[in-house]
């Protein structure tokens, strides 16, 4: 565990909105991207933040070159 914990302390953290984003910019320099995303709301609105928002994190990392874990 205290080596996770150093990991864990060591990471940058962004919060922000993943449809308006500017991915050049996030992911230099990435190593990892890990997505948390999720929500709760409507039907609409949970395929749009649990499905769409995951997809486009996940291109985007895969297009840069930069591995993701969930």
């Amino acid at each position: 565990m205290r080596n996770g914990w150093i990991l864990f302390k060591s990471s940058l953290y962004y919060a922000g909105d993943v449809f308006y984003v500017n991915w050049d910019e996030v992911l230099v320099g990435a190593t990892a991207v890990v997505s948390t995303l999720g929500g709760f709301g409507s039907e609409e609105q949970m395929k749009r933040i649990n499905g769409e928002a995951n997809v486009l994190a996940v291109g985007a990392a895969k297009d840069y070159g930069t591995p993701i874990g969930f």
